[in-house]
């Protein structure tokens, strides 16, 4: 068994291994994680320099697509704030965090959004690693606590 632990970084993550099981595959990793992302209801897309899609696990509704590159599937608005923010990625490095709200028949779906730099070995980007979480019931859950709220401070 190996074990590392090392310093928290990024708001208290870690991306450090606490225990790695000598049986243990990258394989196995790979399952387990993807179960986690579906179970979750995580989105992840990892795109290259150029923004074509290498792959996309869990991806669901709006960001299905046959590219899954957003193109047609969000708002103008909304595809150009998530363009502008991957190309701030590829250049800077520095990642960017977006909370989205994408028109349904039901009202607004909202989403939180992370775009992280995929770096090679010598440091440089080499594309990106978009994160999509889907935060609509906790968004309407605020609404009506505010709307609440209002109407016993009336």
């Amino acid at each position: 068994m190996r074990t590392r632990v090392g310093k928290m970084k990024d708001r208290g993550r870690s991306d450090e291994i606490i225990a790695l099981h000598p049986a243990e595959s990258g394989m196995q990793l790979g399952r387990a994680l993807l179960h986690a992302l579906h179970n979750a209801g995580i989105s992840v897309l990892y795109q290259d320099r150029e923004m074509k899609t290498v792959w996309a696990r869990n991806m669901r509704a709006p960001w299905t697509s046959d590219a899954a590159d957003n193109n047609g599937i969000l708002p103008p608005a909304q595809a150009e704030r998530i363009g502008a923010a991957k190309h701030d990625v590829i250049v800077s490095g520095n990642p960017q965090h977006l909370e989205l709200s994408v028109p349904a028949d039901d009202g607004a779906r909202w989403f939180q959004v992370w775009i992280d730099a995929d770096r090679s070995e010598t440091g440089a980007v080499q594309g990106v690693v978009t994160t999509m979480v889907e935060t609509t019931e906790q968004k309407r859950r605020e609404q009506t606590l505010k709307a609440l709220l209002r109407e016993v401070s009336h």
